[in-house]
């Protein structure tokens, strides 16, 4: 019944990256955070991600890379809105940065992403797993790609394992580009006394994005998302339509 006009902070925060000798560079990022009930005090503020990187090519965009820290482990198509159903559902949901370390290899034709990852033993994260993940991506040509992605994560009540293909193309007559991304989940949950029979449910996750640049500045995303909690039980799907207008002030300040 009120009448009031709310605005909310989703995401606030500030990069930092400092260049070092011997090829190396830190990169921390700072914001805010929903605070640990018991310690508001000290949990408001934090560096959601920091982490120390080898580059073979400082100075190029191709080569090794190495670093470890905290960071979001690489897997799948890394949308930059977390609501999308393959980042919510899909092992890399706001906030589920993990301490790891990753491998990755870089080139115009085709790249290479390695992470071993375990839960952040500080606080209470948003996801309690460790695991490893893998993702590689094969440019065919300048307009088309396609990817493959897997990842283990294991918790202390259940495991879950990922699956999955991307692919990503350029309508140049249309200035266009479609991405897409699917996910096949198998999840073991253990045997405990509330549930003394555990589970094994199969989940399905796709999400495909369309996306155009209006003029310079803006860029507009429509987006359908499909999320199968169980494919053995019936009639639990979910699916959405998401649009997302970017304004882009500018590229540094």
């Amino acid at each position: 019944p009120e009448k009031v006009l709310a605005t909310f902070p989703m995401q606030i925060e500030a990069y930092a990256h400092f260049k070092l000798p011997s090829k190396l560079s830190l990169h921390v990022t700072f914001g805010t955070r929903t605070p640990t009930v018991g310690n508001e005090s000290l949990t408001r503020v934090w560096a959601r991600e920091h982490y120390l990187m080898w580059t073979q090519k400082p100075d190029e965009n191709e080569g090794l890379y190495v670093r470890a820290g905290r960071f979001m482990p690489v897997v799948g198509l890394p949308f930059a809105e977390h609501p999308i159903y393959t980042r919510r559902y899909g092992g890399t949901q706001l906030w589920a940065d993990t301490y790891g370390v990753n491998v990755s290899y870089v080139t115009p034709k085709y790249e290479a992403h390695a992470t071993g990852f375990i839960k952040d033993p500080a606080i209470d994260p948003v996801e309690h797993y460790s695991g490893g993940a893998g993702y590689a991506e094969y440019r065919l040509t300048e307009k088309f790609a396609l990817g493959a992605l897997g990842m283990a994560e294991i918790g202390p009540d259940d495991m879950r394992f990922r699956g999955g293909i991307t692919a990503k193309a350029y309508l140049s007559a249309i200035d266009l580009l479609v991405q897409g991304e699917f996910q096949f989940v198998n999840q073991l949950i253990d045997d405990t006394p509330t549930n003394p029979n555990g589970g094994a449910p199969q989940q399905f996750v796709g999400y495909l994005m369309f996306t155009r640049m209006l003029g310079t500045a803006f860029m507009l995303d429509v987006g359908l998302g499909h999320f199968d909690t169980n494919r053995q039980v019936g009639e639990n799907e979910r699916d959405c339509i998401d649009l997302n207008l970017h304004w882009f002030t500018t590229s540094h300040l």
